[in-house]
Order: C-alpha cells, then sequence, then structure tokens
C-alpha cells in the first residue's frame, strides 16, 4: 500500500514541476498541430496497417 501511495505522490511531485515549468515567462509552447503533421500521422499509420496485414498473410515473414 505505501507504494501506491508513493507512486501517487511521485505523479504529484512531477506534475507540480512540469507545471510550474510551462507557467516562466520563458517557456515557449510546441507550434500547433498542422495538415502537413496530420497527413504524416496518417501515412504513418497507413503504412502500419499494410505491412501488419502483410505479415499476417505471410507475404512478409
Amino acid at each position: 500500500m505505501d507504494n501506491e501511495k508513493s507512486i501517487e505522490q511521485m505523479i504529484y511531485d512531477e506534475t507540480e514541476k512540469r507545471l510550474a515549468v510551462m507557467k516562466s515567462p520563458d517557456y515557449v509552447f510546441p507550434k500547433k498541430t498542422t495538415k502537413v503533421d496530420v497527413i504524416g500521422i496518417a501515412v504513418s499509420v497507413g503504412v502500419s496497417i499494410v505491412l501488419i496485414i502483410l505479415c499476417m498473410v505471410g507475404v512478409i515473414l
């Protein structure tokens, strides 16, 4: 039971640290997702699905 509390406390502590970093005035937020990013992700997922199917069918060993 102590491990669960310590893990929970570790999560809270890490969250507080990250929020403090994000609240600092010199923190630069990442750029927003663009259409190019979405297309890249979709293509990656599509290629992965095709490769998985080819492995399941036995074309790729």
